[in-house]
C-alpha cells in the first residue's frame, strides 16, 4: 500500500508529490471487506510520520475494486434533448440504474469518467464502486478527525494524463492483467484473454467497434503507453 503527500499550488492548476510512503503492511483486503479496525489501523501508522501530518487526504482506489462501464445513450432519452443535457446528477441516475439492472445486487456508487457527445447519442464511461466500501473508509477518517480531499477510481488519474497528451485518444494502457482502451468516445476494459499484447489490443479493437457505432471498419492500430 503506497500513500502519497501531495502539495497544491493555489495559483496554479498545479499538484507536487512532496513525499511518500510505503506501508508495513498490505491492506487491500481491509478495503475489500471494509474492516475499519484494519483501515484506522493504517491511518494511524501513516501519521505517525510527520511528513504526512496536517494534510488533506486524496485517496486512489485500487482498480480491482472497480468496475468500468460505457454506456451509449440515445439523445431523445435525456431529460432535455433539445439542449443535450448532459447535466452530472441526471446522466449519473440513468448510468447507476443501467447498471443495478446488470448486476443486480447492493447499492453501487459511480464516477462519471468521460462524457462525449455525438449526433444521436451521447456516450458516457463510469466507474462503479461499492457503497459499503465507500462508507467503510469514510469512517474510518471520521474515526480519527481525518479530512477526505477527495476519493476516486485509480484509473481516473492515470485516464486524465493519458487524454491530455492523446486527446484523440487510441491509446492502450496496461495494468497488470486488465487493458484500458482510451478512446476518444470514451474507455473500455479488457481482462487480459490472451498470452501477447497484440492479440488483446485486437480483441479491443472489436469492442471499440460493437461499443461505438460511429468507428468504422478501419482498424487503426492502437499506441501502448505504460
Amino acid at each position: 500500500t503506497k500513500v502519497l503527500a501531495v502539495d497544491i499550488d493555489e495559483k496554479t492548476p498545479k499538484v507536487q508529490v512532496k513525499d511518500s510512503c510505503v506501508l508495513a503492511e498490505n491492506y487491500y483486503e481491509a478495503i475489500v471487506q471494509g474492516n475499519v479496525e484494519k483501515l484506522v489501523a493504517m491511518l494511524e501508522e501513516i501519521l505517525n510520520r510527520k511528513d504526512m501530518q496536517k494534510r488533506f487526504f486524496h485517496v486512489l482506489l485500487p482498480d480491482e475494486l472497480i468496475q468500468i462501464q460505457c454506456y451509449q445513450i440515445p439523445l431523445e432519452t435525456l431529460p432535455d434533448n433539445k439542449e443535450k443535457n448532459l447535466e452530472t446528477d441526471g446522466i449519473k441516475e440513468i448510468c447507476l440504474k443501467k447498471y443495478q439492472k446488470e448486476v443486480n445486487q447492493a447499492s453501487y456508487n459511480v464516477t462519471i469518467m468521460r462524457k462525449y457527445l455525438g449526433e444521436k447519442s451521447c456516450y458516457i464511461t463510469c466507474a462503479f464502486i461499492s457503497q459499503k466500501i465507500i462508507d467503510k473508509i469514510q469512517e474510518a477518517f471520521q474515526s480519527l478527525n481525518l479530512a477526505v480531499y477527495y476519493l476516486e477510481p485509480q484509473i481516473y488519474s492515470i485516464g486524465a494524463l493519458i487524454y491530455d497528451k492523446y486527446p484523440q485518444g487510441n491509446v492502450v494502457f496496461k495494468e497488470d492483467a486488465i487493458y484500458y482502451l482510451f478512446s476518444q468516445e470514451g474507455m473500455l476494459a479488457l481482462k487480459a484473454l490472451a498470452a501477447d499484447e497484440q492479440t488483446n489490443c485486437q480483441l479491443l479493437l472489436a469492442l471499440e467497434q460493437k461499443t461505438f457505432e460511429s468507428k468504422g471498419e478501419k482498424q487503426e492500430k492502437l499506441r501502448i503507453v505504460r
